[in-house]
């Protein structure tokens, strides 16, 4: 349990940090408060793009440009 709680406990770190990271940059380009802004709502924005991202294979890619 040690090792793998570890991990786990580093991975959910470096992900909060990533995403309260990319939370700031967007309050200070759209002139907002950091601290209003939804930890929660953030993630699933983050979800749902990284899924439409997903859906495109790395062949596809060349002919969206």
């Amino acid at each position: 349990m040690g090792k793998r709680y570890s991990l786990a406990l580093i991975l959910f770190t470096m992900a909060h940090f990533a995403i309260s990271g990319l939370m700031h940059e967007a309050a200070l380009k759209a002139d907002e408060d950091p601290d209003r802004l939804s930890f929660l709502h953030a993630v699933r924005v983050i979800r749902r793009k990284i899924a439409s991202y997903s859906a495109i294979p790395p062949s596809a890619e060349e002919g969206l440009s």
